[in-house]
């Protein structure tokens, strides 16, 4: 053991233990539980590691048990005078203490990702109450289905090929279904959290959840509040913008060189796109309390998603071995009337497989060309014509320059 070893240890033990005191006594201006009290706390944990290193580990045992008492006494008197049954600086406390055995361990990046993330936990009691308000009993249960849907369901589907062709991989679809869940329970979250302040944002914020959702529901509301149709125009374009980083996502998931062919021409889009939106979104207008944005994830909709997906693949190989890579171009059009993410990863996968990037971009892009028109025509038969004659033409065109580039690759 060396001393300057030693002294380092208990300096950085020391100071970050004083890292996380700091947010305590700043934040709810407690000096009993301060920068000076945890450092103690960060030393006493070096001081437990080194004796266990030099006596053993009794004596490493005897110390962490005496800092344990003194911190289930702490909570006790605490409970007693204020009537805080909460654990969360007690907490705080234990992990000081294992970050000054990780300082005596080396383990310097550990010890200063555990105090820096105790110190962001503790830091973020008023916006992790305020998003907790926001959420609702059935957006608990999205996450925690989420959860299923990647933490049990996944590893346990089989990771082998069935049927004509091969072409169903149990794992693979549902792997495809956990990505798409993913990227809508994100941007739902992002939308409860931000809140509804304006159907702009609820529309620009909800193309990650489902940009076809979007229009319909921002549709409807120009037939009883026209004027707010800036505010519209700038959801229903804005949900469609999102629709082109987000199939390039997705093709990087699956097939990098896709997503390189697609990047260019789909970024260009998407962002000429949001600068529309930005044009109409500079006059926000403040959305009525009634439009819902419904929760993205539920097991039934990755039940419904995980069949659509296979019914693709299935298609997409069958005309790929009976009629050339050329024919599932016509799929992409088909596909993209429903869904613009299923044939996104399904030709992501059959570009890792071998089938011409060209090609894959082509069907990509032909499925945004037909979604946009799909698009469009829902703002043209639910909406005003004064909406349509903004939000709608801006998708036509946009579906007409994606298609001119689909021919030209």
């Amino acid at each position: 053991m060396e001393g300057v070893d030693l002294v380092v240890a208990f300096a950085v033990a020391g100071g970050l233990g004083a890292a996380v005191g700091l947010e305590r006594q700043v934040d709810r201006n407690d000096e009993k539980h301060g920068a000076r009290t945890f450092a103690l706390y960060g030393a006493w944990g070096t001081g437990a590691a080194v004796a266990g290193d030099l006596y053993g580990s009794v004596a490493f045992a005897a110390l962490a048990v005496g800092f344990l008492a003194l911190v289930v006494a702490s909570h006790v008197l605490s409970v007693q005078a204020q009537g805080d049954l909460g654990t969360t600086t007690e907490a705080a406390e234990v992990a000081t203490f294992i970050v000054g055995i990780l300082a005596w361990r080396q383990d310097w990046i550990a010890a200063v990702m555990l105090a820096v993330a105790t110190a962001v936990v503790l830091g973020s009691k008023t916006y992790t109450h305020g998003l907790a308000a926001r959420l609702s009993t059935d957006d608990t249960k999205a996450a925690l289905q989420f959860a299923v849907v990647t933490g049990i369901v996944l590893p346990l589907v089989p990771d082998e090929q069935f049927g004509p062709w091969e072409a169903i991989n149990p794992r693979e679809i549902w792997l495809m279904v956990v990505i798409v869940s993913a990227i809508g329970l994100v941007g739902y979250v992002g939308l409860r959290a931000r809140g509804s302040r304006s159907l702009g944002l609820t529309g620009i914020l909800g193309g990650i959840v489902s940009s076809t959702a979007v229009t319909l529901g921002l549709s409807r509301h120009s037939r009883t509040a026209d004027a707010l149709r800036p505010a519209l125009v700038a959801g229903i374009v804005g949900a469609s913008a999102l629709m082109y980083p987000r199939v390039v996502i997705e093709a990087a998931a699956t097939a990098p060189e896709l997503a390189r062919t697609l990047a260019p021409t789909v970024l260009v889009l998407g962002g000429v796109l949001g600068a529309v939106t930005w044009w109409w979104f500079r006059r926000p207008i403040v959305a009525p309390g009634d439009l819902e944005i419904r929760n993205p994830l539920t097991l039934t909709t990755a039940i419904q998603f995980a069949v659509l997906y296979g019914v693709i693949v299935l298609m997409a190989r069958a005309l790929v071995a009976e009629a050339g890579d050329e024919s599932i171009l016509l799929l992409g059009v088909l596909s993209g009337i429903a869904d613009v993410d299923a044939i996104t990863l399904t030709a992501g996968n059959l570009v890792a497989e071998g089938l011409d990037e060209r090609v894959g971009a082509q069907v990509v892009l032909l499925a945004a060309t037909s979604n946009a028109l799909v698009k469009a025509g829902m703002v043209w038969i639910v909406g005003t014509r004064e909406l349509a004659r903004t939000a709608a033409s801006t998708l036509v065109a946009a579906a007409v320059v994606t298609a001119v580039v689909a021919l030209l690759l």
